[in-house]
C-alpha cells in the first residue's frame, strides 16, 4: 500500500489552453499519507478489539483499504489496471468526470477516510475523531496544490470508490459465523473433557 502512495503526484494543467484538461501521474506524492492512515488503523486494532471487530480484521482491514486506496488513484497510474475482472466478483467501479482535474492525494485520503469509517463502525468515539481530525488535516495540506472544487471533486471520487469497494467487501462472508460444535456421542468422535 505503501508504494502505491508513494506514487501519488501533484496535478497541473498545461499553459496552452487548447491542450487537453490532464491531471498528472501519482509518482511524485510521499508515501507519509498511507503511513498515517496505517497508524490509524493500528490503534483501532490494538487489544482489547472492540465488540463488532472479529480479530481477522487487522487483515480484512489493510487488504481492503488497499483495494480502495489502489482504486482511487489508478487514473493517476496510466499503466495500471482496475482489480475488476482480477479479484472474484469484483465490481466496476465509478469514473472520474471526463475533461476534469484530479488531487490524486485527495482522492486517495478521502477513500482511505471512507473505507475506515464503514469498516470500523463500532471504532471508540476517539478513533471516529482521529479518522476525521486526519481526513481533514490531511484535505488543508493539499489546499495549496490545487483549488477547492478539484479537491471536492478528487475526494468525492475517493469516497465514491470506497463506498463501492465497501459494498463488494460485505460479500466476503466475513459475517458468517460457524453454528456451535455439538457432540455427536458417536464413539471414536471428539467428545468434551470432563472438568
Amino acid at each position: 500500500m505503501i508504494a502505491i502512495l508513494a506514487c501519488l503526484t501533484a496535478i497541473s494543467v498545461s499553459c496552452n489552453s487548447d491542450d487537453p484538461v490532464i491531471s498528472k501521474g501519482t509518482e511524485v506524492y510521499s508515501s507519509e499519507l498511507v503511513i498515517k492512515w496505517l497508524d490509524i488503523q493500528a490503534r483501532m486494532l490494538r487489544v482489547p478489539l472492540p465488540a463488532d471487530i472479529k480479530s481477522q480484521a487487522s487483515d480484512r482491514a489493510q487488504a481492503y483499504s488497499g483495494i480502495a486506496l489502489y482504486e482511487a488513484v489508478l487514473n493517476g497510474m496510466p499503466t495500471h489496471h482496475t482489480l475488476q475482472g482480477q479479484l472474484t466478483d469484483f465490481p466496476a467501479m465509478p469514473l472520474i468526470e471526463s475533461g476534469q482535474l484530479y488531487h490524486w492525494a485527495a482522492s486517495g485520503n478521502a477513500a482511505l477516510a471512507e473505507i475506515n469509517r464503514k469498516l470500523f463502525p463500532g471504532a471508540s468515539a476517539a478513533n471516529k475523531a482521529s479518522i476525521d481530525s486526519l481526513e481533514i488535516a490531511l484535505h488543508a495540506s493539499f489546499a495549496s496544490d490545487e483549488d477547492a472544487a478539484v479537491l471536492q471533486r478528487s475526494a468525492d471520487f475517493g469516497k465514491a470508490v470506497a463506498t463501492k469497494v465497501f459494498e463488494w467487501a460485505l460479500t466476503d462472508g466475513s459475517a458468517n459465523t460457524n453454528p456451535p460444535y455439538v457432540p455427536s456421542g458417536t464413539p471414536g468422535t471428539w467428545v468434551s473433557t470432563p472438568t
